[in-house]
């Protein structure tokens, strides 16, 4: 019986395991609208955003916007704009993932609350209907003040583990049966 009680308990552990985790889950993001794209990552603990990227074509053109503001503030960018922080919040709930305060992309990191790139938000657009919007500040290497302003699609999607989840569960259980194969816990083999 306490044999039995041992291994359901190590098994118990093993699962635990595997299902929490303290690190951010990498959801993929893209927008499309008035011949703008967005393809993107962004990391999310307890539905907000972390860290993450977008980069954004128009055309021929792409601009990378490498960097997610965080935080609470107001940022100023290479065109002397003041871009408050988005909120950062996520829904994976809900098919339009971002509120009115979004998401806020940078092209260059925030060094005592200036960043020497331009800034784009990725939001819901409040004043129509809440769908989402890809709105761009600064200038290069950005696309500009104000450019793109343009409601579209967006779509966001956990990216797949490769496995590595059930190849951990697999690893544990061999493990689990060598250990016991071993008798190192009676009654077992």
């Amino acid at each position: 019986m306490k044999t039995k009680l041992m291994v359901g308990l190590l098994a118990a552990v093993c699962v635990a395991g595997l299902t929490t985790s303290a690190v951010a889950t990498p959801y993929n993001i893209t927008f499309t609208g008035g011949g703008w794209s967005a393809v993107g990552q962004v990391d999310v603990t307890g539905g907000l955003a972390t860290s993450g990227y977008l980069n954004v074509t128009y055309g021929a053109t792409t601009v990378d916007y490498n960097y997610l503001a965080t935080g609470i503030g107001i940022v100023s960018d290479n065109n002397g704009d003041n871009l408050p922080y988005g909120d950062n919040l996520i829904s994976l709930i809900n098919p339009d993932f971002v509120d009115q305060n979004g998401l806020l992309f940078l092209t260059a990191p925030i060094i005592g609350g200036h960043s020497a790139g331009a800034g784009i938000y990725l939001s819901a657009d409040q004043n129509n209907g809440y769908v989402p919007n890809l709105n761009g500040y600064g200038k290069s290497p950005g696309f500009g003040w104000g450019v793109p302003n343009v409601d579209g699609t967006a779509t966001i999607s956990a990216v797949p583990d490769g496995g590595s989840t059930f190849g951990l569960l697999g690893a544990g259980l061999v493990s689990l049966m060598a250990f016991a194969k071993r008798k190192m816990i009676p009654g077992l083999a």
